[in-house]
């Protein structure tokens, strides 16, 4: 389903939203252990977002993964958790992670609260539950409207996670558990949509709903038309291991090229009730890249099309003009600071 978005609010919100209704059925994985077995080692992990891009050729850079928790080894009761009020993933001039974005904002605003936790009882008997949310905030934060100086202040970020295009919502929830009887793992969403395509002004088109609770690799792809820019969402993920220890990602995102490659995970949560985890992402990665920053962004809805920006500029250096998208581009817009 199409739709047409406009920073100066012209164009109609889609409706094809799904309702705020959480149904909590979840898809499961069953792990290889017999119901009679005792746990040998209970390991867990949970962390809200991480992400993992490089722009026109360049290194990988890392942003998370954060906020992280991992069980001790002598297990959490009650739980741990770690908390973050807003987080975003800024690439030059391309913000690939942030929050739900409003049409009357000219950049996209900061994610809404993140929060993980883990808890385990090793030994006979003994569990791990580790859960992984991002939520609206609990009252919107007020911004500017559509990044010009001097203008209205009664716009307001929602939280939630985004932006769209590709994909955002209000909220996202993952949650694995892993005891003797086996290892059980669940996404849930709500009102997540995807876009498949944009405009030539980098809007999100072809909008649909993404269930609230997704089927185990539930898999949708499509492109940032206005660059042709690929990607891959994968929505409740799930990777077991040969152990039985178990991996939910609530979003996966691949960003396949050609101007912006790498991944995006948010909502990780890995459990095992036999032995440690495998390395994965779980610990920090090795980068000797620069991170990434929270520079502001311009104004150009797309996510990824607003590395428009990045490739004009190196065009620049070859005695070419640089150009802004959009008016709050050209103006200097940048995105929201993040509440404390």
């Amino acid at each position: 389903m199409a739709r047409s978005h406009r920073r100066n609010g012209s164009g109609p919100r889609a409706a094809a939203l799904l309702g705020a209704l959480v149904v909590t059925g979840a898809a499961t994985f069953g792990s290889a252990a017999s119901s009679g077995a005792q746990a040998s080692g209970m390991s867990g992990t949970a962390f809200g977002h991480y992400t993992n891009v490089g722009l026109f050729g360049g290194p990988l850079g890392a942003n998370g993964p954060a906020p992280m928790v991992t069980l001790p080894e002598n297990g959490a009761e009650p739980a741990l958790v770690a908390t973050e009020p807003s987080a975003q993933a800024v690439y030059g001039p391309a913000k690939i992670f942030g929050g739900r974005w409003p049409p009357n904002l000219a950049a996209a605003p900061p994610s809404g609260p993140i929060s993980v936790s883990v808890k385990g009882k090793p030994g006979a008997g003994g569990s791990v539950t580790s859960t992984a949310d991002i939520a609206l905030f609990s009252k919107p934060l007020p911004v500017q409207c559509d990044g010009e100086p001097g203008g209205s202040t009664n716009c307001t970020a929602p939280g939630g996670f985004g932006p769209n295009p590709p994909t955002e919502g209000d909220s996202l929830h993952s949650e694995c558990t892993a005891s003797a009887s086996g290892t059980t793992g669940t996404t849930r969403l709500v009102n997540a949509i995807l876009a498949t395509a944009t405009d030539p002004e980098g809007d999100p088109i072809n909008e649909e709903p993404v269930p609230d609770n997704p089927p185990v690799n539930y898999t949708r792809t499509g492109q940032l038309t206005n660059v042709g820019d690929n990607f891959k969402i994968v929505y409740n993920e799930q990777i077991r291991e040969p152990n039985g220890a178990l991996t939910v990602n609530a979003v996966h995102m691949s960003l396949l090229g050609p101007i912006a490659v790498g991944e995006q995970i948010l909502g990780q949560v890995r459990c095992s009730a036999n032995g440690p985890l495998s390395p994965g992402i779980s610990a920090p990665p090795s980068t000797t890249s620069a991170p990434a920053t929270s520079a502001p962004a311009p104004s150009s809805r797309s996510v990824l099309p607003l590395v428009v920006g990045g490739a004009v500029a190196l065009a620049a250096l070859a005695g070419f003009v640089v150009w802004g998208r959009r008016r709050g581009a050209a103006k200097g817009a940048g995105a929201p600071d993040a509440p404390t």
